[in-house]
C-alpha cells in the first residue's frame, strides 16, 4: 500500500486552504466516520463494521481530511482532530483500476475545497498503487458533485436507471489517471455472466457484439453457447468451458477463431477425482477436437506471449484468456476474461464476473486495465500452468 506517512506529509495542491491535512484513516477515526455518514446520507450508508474493515483492507483505500493544526492528525494518534470529510476507493487485486465508492464532506466544511483535496490526494495515492483508472457513480441531480468531477477530468460513461437503494438513477463517470484510454469503437458491449459457470460464453458474446453487426447478447444465447462449449465438471455448479469448446462455439457462429494452448489436452482435469466424470470430460473434449478439425480452427500448442497478444489486439482481434481466478477474485477456479485493447504497460479486459457480495457493480468489471506483470502471473491455471487464449477476428464472411 502507499505509505500513510507520505500521504499525510504531502499537503494536496488542490486544497483550498493550507489547514487541511489528508491522511490514511485509522481505527480511531471510525466513530467520526460513522457520525459523518449518518448525517450525510439517508440510504446506502457505509456501516460501522464496513468502515472498520476498510481501514485495514488491502482492497480499499480510505482517506480522511482533518484540520491540520489540531492534535491527532498523525497516523499514530488515537483521535482524528476535526473530521472534515473522507473518500473511500475500492479495487480488485491484480488490476489497474479503482472505484470511488463513497465521498462525504462535513456541512461545516463546505466551500473549503475538502472534496477536491481528497480526490487530488486519492489520485496521487492510487498512482503509487499502480492504479490508472478511477471510476465513480453519482446522482444525476447532484449538480455540484458532477460539476466538481467534470472539473477534475471525469467524463460520463452511461446512465444507470434505478441504481440506488431508494430507486433513484445514477451517472457512471471515469477518469484516466495516466496513459490513454481505448478508443470508444474498440470497446465491446459488456455482458455480465448470469450464472456461475458461463464466463466463457459471456466473453464470446461480448466478442460477437463487436465483430458481428447486429448481434444482440441475451441470457438465452449465453446458455446456448455454453451447451456447445462446456465439458468441465466443477467442484461447485454445473460446469464451465475449456479452450477448444470456446473456439468451436465461436467458429460455429462465424467468427475466425484461433486457439493457443500451452499443453496438450484434455484440459482442466487435474483436480477431477471421480473417474466417471473424468471419462465424460475426456470424451467431450475428444468430440470437440474432432469438430475443431472439421472447422479448420488453427490450434497452436505453444505458450502465447503478452507481446504476441498485444500484436493480435493491435491488429483488431479480441482474445478470451483463461486465467486463474485466485489473483483477481480470490477464487482458485479457471475463469475467462475478454482482452480487447492495450496501452503501454496494460491490457484492457472485460471481466464477466461481478461479485455483488463484495459490493461490486459492472463498474468494477468493465474495461479493467491489467498491468502486464500481473497478467503474466494470472494468465495460467492449474499445476501444469496451462496458458490458453482464443483469438477472435473479423467475421469469416467479410
Amino acid at each position: 500500500m502507499a505509505s500513510a506517512v507520505a500521504i499525510e506529509q504531502r499537503q494536496s495542491g488542490l486544497a483550498a486552504t493550507p489547514d487541511i491535512a489528508i491522511r490514511r484513516a485509522v481505527a480511531g477515526d471510525v466513530d467520526h466516520l460513522v457520525a459523518l455518514e449518518n448525517v450525510s446520507f439517508s440510504s446506502d450508508r457505509v456501516s460501522r463494521r464496513s468502515f472498520q474493515s476498510f481501514v485495514t483492507s488491502p482492497s480499499a483505500l480510505l482517506l480522511v481530511a482533518v484540520e491540520s493544526h489540531e492534535p491527532g492528525t498523525t497516523v499514530a494518534g488515537a483521535t482524528a482532530g476535526t473530521l472534515l470529510g473522507y473518500a473511500l476507493c475500492l479495487f480488485r487485486r491484480g488490476t489497474g483500476s479503482a472505484r470511488l465508492y463513497s465521498i462525504a464532506t462535513a456541512a461545516s466544511a463546505r466551500g473549503r475545497g475538502v472534496a477536491r483535496a481528497l480526490l487530488g490526494e486519492m489520485e496521487n495515492a492510487l498512482l503509487e498503487l499502480d492504479r490508472h483508472v478511477l471510476r465513480l457513480e453519482v446522482d444525476p441531480d447532484n449538480t455540484p458533485a458532477i460539476t466538481l468531477y467534470r472539473s477534475l477530468g471525469f467524463r460520463p460513461l452511461m446512465h444507470l436507471p434505478h441504481y440506488y437503494a431508494d430507486g433513484s438513477d445514477a451517472v457512471r463517470m471515469s477518469k484516466r489517471l495516466s496513459g490513454e484510454p481505448p478508443a470508444a469503437d474498440r470497446v465491446p458491449r459488456y455482458w455480465p455472466q448470469t450464472t456461475d459457470f458461463t464466463c466463457g460464453p459471456a466473453c464470446l458474446m461480448m466478442a460477437l457484439s463487436r465483430l458481428s453487426p447486429g448481434y444482440e447478447p441475451s441470457a438465452l444465447d449465453e446458455i446456448a453457447l455454453w451447451k456447445v462449449a462446456t465439458t468441465v465438471y466443477m467442484a461447485r455448479g454445473i460446469g464451465g468451458c475449456e479452450p477448444v469448446g470456446i473456439a468451436v462455439a465461436a467458429a460455429e457462429r462465424g467468427l475466425a477463431a484461433e486457439l493457443h494452448v500451452s499443453t496438450d489436452g484434455p484440459h482442466l482435469l487435474q483436480t477431477v477425482r471421480d473417474e466417471r466424470k473424468r471419462r465424460v470430460m475426456q470424451l467431450a473434449q475428444e468430440d470437440l477436437a474432432v469438430r475443431a478439425e472439421k472447422l479448420a480452427i488453427p490450434v497452436h500448442r505453444r505458450r502465447l506471449s503478452i507481446a504476441e497478444l498485444r500484436l493480435a489486439i493491435d491488429d483488431g482481434a479480441l482474445a478470451a484468456l483463461l486465467i486463474s481466478g485466485h489473483r483477481m477474485l480470490a477464487e482458485r477456479l479457471p475463469h475467462w476474461v475478454l482482452a480487447y485493447a492495450c496501452n503501454k504497460g496494460h491490457v484492457f479486459v472485460h471481466d464477466p464476473f461481478v461479485d455483488a457480495e463484495k459490493d461490486e457493480t459492472a463498474l468494477d468489471a468493465v474495461s479493467v486495465p491489467v498491468p502486464d506483470d500481473e497478467l503474466e502471473r494470472m494468465w495460467r491455471h492449474g499445476r501444469n500452468n496451462l496458458r490458453a487464449a482464443v483469438i477472435f477476428r473479423n467475421l469469416i464472411a467479410t
